[in-house]
């Protein structure tokens, strides 16, 4: 991901100004489908999220979390909570919120991949006879029960209190609990990526053959371009069968 506002513009406009058509409808381009208009916005809020949850873990690891604190020079002893999980467990929880916003966005731009109305490809992009063969239909269903079980995963943690210890324990940050879904996430997001993948190296593969007088470095930006290739190494785009 870049990492400024101005930057993400600048890749996506190249994308959308290069040989745009068929890939977005008019719709699209004049301000309709926010998963792909918005992907500045949402993906720089998502990046802030991540800093933020990285300044915190830096911040946390390097602090001094004793307790009690023993001041030898002064003889004395503090009782406080500086071990407390509480800056760990709120930005882990919403950094969870983050991964899943990255599968919802996703999950859009796979849906109006796949959609005639939208791509002016073959529905499900498929090939051979329409309604005949299912295409990419059925690895969609497999991105959409992911994106249904990370939205189930990304529910806070750190709102749930549970006093324990003859209250002594009463405030809780569950920090450990949020964290280890969020690894969890992380793992089911990469399929729901892969599919998003998957599904764009197959429509940009129908596109080439439909402009067969065109080679894919006049279609592409370089960057798109750049990822296709990487994308062709694992997954071959076929005909429906």
């Amino acid at each position: 991901l870049a990492r400024s506002h101005a930057e993400l513009s600048r890749r996506i406009e190249v994308d959308l100004q290069k040989h745009s058509d068929p890939f977005y409808s008019d719709t699209d381009l004049q301000g309709g489908s926010y998963s792909l208009r918005a992907i500045p916005q949402a993906y720089q809020s998502i990046i802030s999220i991540f800093k933020l949850f990285e300044e915190t873990i830096n911040t946390e690891i390097a602090a001094i979390d004793d307790n009690p604190l023993i001041l030898p020079e002064e003889r004395t002893e503090l009782h406080g909570a500086n071990f407390h999980g509480l800056p760990i467990a709120l930005t882990s929880d919403s950094l969870n919120l983050a991964l899943v916003s990255i599968a919802n966005i996703s999950l859009a731009r796979i849906d109006r991949m796949l959609k005639k109305t939208h791509s002016k490809l073959p529905w499900f992009l498929a090939t051979g006879e329409e309604g005949l063969f299912l295409g990419m239909h059925g690895i969609q269903f497999t991105a959409a029960g992911i994106g249904a079980e990370l939205r189930n995963l990304a529910d806070p943690v750190s709102v749930d209190q549970i006093p324990t210890n003859n209250d002594n324990q009463d405030f809780v940050s569950l920090g450990l609990q949020s964290t280890n879904k969020g690894l969890e996430m992380v793992f089911l997001l990469s399929y729901v990526l892969a599919v998003e993948y998957m599904v764009a190296a197959q429509g940009i593969w129908l596109t080439l053959g439909q402009e067969k007088n065109h080679a894919a470095e006049k279609l592409l930006s370089p960057v798109t371009l750049s990822a296709y290739e990487q994308i062709l190494k694992i997954y071959t785009p076929k005909k429906s069968e």
